[in-house]
């Protein structure tokens, strides 16, 4: 019966045990005996019986309320730590109880989107090793024909090649905010950055692309001016063919980069949700994003006759090999960016 009240008690608010206590008390004192307490020993007794009611209460809700501070305290401190592994369990007063509640909801966001970090970071190292296996190959083909084609056209080959500069800038936004609003910030810099890497995947994608399509183009008219030409353009003939064979493997294995690219894409955008989030729930953490802008131009020669049409496809298959070697650096910093977020997100004990 006893564990009830005491039950019952904690579940009163502070200012209504407040009240409660000091009526009680003060009802004890002011009976009618209190007012002869001159004159009898009861009188003493009610009074003394009311102070020590309002002193053992009184007792009472201070210690409830230390205690729900000293957790609270406690709680906070774990938090400083990058520790998430617990609730916050603070007990004692209603008020207490509230926050302890509040708390709870903003760790549960924390691990939400921490672990939604080192998924995303894991699945974008194992899709960065599917690129670089493909790039490898695409590497390796079209070195490949750039030297069968090297020997073929020895003397009338001319290296005209697309050049295509990339020029990119990023700033990143440095934050002065402590414990916990600093990880958050720098969560939202490897996004964009993230973002960035993978722009810049599909962009080189699409130029391989526009390339492979070209290289289709030339092939075929290198194979009809080949076959107007008879015996002497057999050999072109066999070039054009491997050309169009290369052109189609060129075109999967960017298919292949574009779905991981996607993949990649989505993941970011889904960790990126996760993390406006946070950074609405906990007001007063302010957090600056930083946004990438990249630009790419290209240029195209025109072809006017079979030798020139060969030449620039010789030219085209050197920006092949440029490009993919361009695609390996960017998925190599692409899997850096992975490493140091999936490190970044692992400091926290969910």
């Amino acid at each position: 019966m006893l564990t009830t009240f005491f039950s019952f008690w904690s579940s009163v608010p502070l200012r209504w045990r407040f009240f409660i206590t000091s009526f009680s008390g003060i009802a004890v004192m002011f009976t009618e005996d209190v007012f002869v307490v001159g004159t009898t020993p009861e009188g003493w007794m009610f009074l003394l019986a009311g102070a020590s009611v309002i002193l053992v209460v009184g007792e009472l809700i201070i210690r409830d309320v230390h205690k729900g501070i000293v957790n609270l305290q406690s709680s906070i401190a774990a938090l400083s730590q990058l520790d998430l592994s617990k609730d916050a369990q603070i007990g004692g007063q209603l008020e207490m109880q509230h926050i302890a509640t509040d708390l709870n909801k903003v760790i549960a966001e924390w691990r939400t989107i921490i672990n939604t970090n080192l998924t995303s970071s894991r699945g974008m190292v194992e899709a960065v090793a599917v690129v670089e296996g493909q790039c490898h190959a695409l590497r390796e083909m079209s070195e490949h024909q750039r030297n069968d084609i090297s020997s073929m056209t020895e003397g009338t080959v001319r290296s005209k090649a697309l050049v295509h500069d990339v020029e990119s800038r990023m700033s990143r936004v440095n934050s002065s905010l402590q414990n916990i609003g600093d990880v958050v910030q720098q969560n939202t810099s490897y996004m964009a950055e993230l973002i960035r890497k993978t722009e810049e995947v599909s962009n080189v994608s699409s130029v391989i692309k526009q390339i492979s399509e070209q290289i289709n183009l030339l092939a075929l008219n290198a194979a009809i001016e080949a076959a107007r030409a008879g015996d002497a353009g057999r050999g072109f003939a066999v070039v054009a063919d491997e050309v169009r064979k290369l052109s189609n493997q060129s075109a999967n294995a960017v298919s292949g980069i574009d779905t991981v690219v996607e993949a990649l894409t989505r993941a970011v955008h889904t960790m990126e949700e996760g993390q406006q989030r946070i950074v609405e729930t906990i007001q007063g953490i302010g957090a600056d994003t930083a946004s990438v802008t990249q630009g790419m131009s290209e240029q195209t020669v025109a072809i006017d006759d079979i030798s020139s049409r060969v030449e620039n496809f010789a030219g085209q298959i050197e920006e092949v090999h440029h490009n993919v070697e361009q695609t390996t650096v960017a998925s190599a910093n692409l899997e850096s960016l992975a490493g140091d977020l999936n490190a970044l997100a692992s400091r926290f004990r969910v």
